[in-house]
């Protein structure tokens, strides 16, 4: 995981929320209007160079979704986090992470398996998930080349106040 640096929000989401700001409006009545939804989508791949914000595989039209990193169901007439733009990260979705040539044979991919894309139910993320949005430095794991473990960089980690 890396840094996400988001660009400023899509016009199209500015003016969707100052069209219905006498009211709370949800997510789901957002992606009825395909061209907020969707600029909002391209927006994100953009910032993300077009990889999933916790994994960083490659995002495709048919693997990827927005997620709220503060669950939808914590919203609040006080805090939208629905259409909160700090609150959206472009993700993979079920099988995640798969090449392009997999994805015309779909079909033949477990859906099932864990990725980025498996909902968070209620699960509040209460700094026991890093947000990619907030990550205080822009390297804290390590990467092995002989056996492909991923681990925290511990030194980093104690920089950024971050326990392992």
């Amino acid at each position: 995981m890396k840094k996400v640096l988001k660009s400023a929000e899509p016009k199209e989401l500015q003016q969707y929320r100052q069209r219905f700001s006498f009211q709370v409006k949800r997510w789901s009545d957002l992606k009825s209007n395909r061209a907020t939804f969707n600029a909002i989508r391209i927006t994100l791949a953009a910032d993300q160079k077009g990889l999933c914000a916790y994994c960083e595989m490659s995002l495709h039209d048919k693997n990827r979704s927005v997620d709220h990193f503060i669950p939808r169901n914590q919203s609040t007439p006080e805090k939208n986090h629905d259409l909160d733009w700090q609150n959206m990260l472009a993700i993979c979705l079920p099988p995640g992470g798969v090449k392009d040539d997999d994805l015309q044979n779909s079909q033949q991919l477990p859906h099932n398996s864990p990725c980025c894309g498996k909902k968070k139910d209620d699960f509040i993320p209460d700094g026991r998930l890093l947000n990619p949005l907030e990550l205080p430095k822009l390297r804290l794991f390590k990467f092995s080349s002989k056996d492909g473990e991923i681990r925290p960089d511990e030194m980093a980690c104690i920089e950024a106040n971050i326990s392992v």
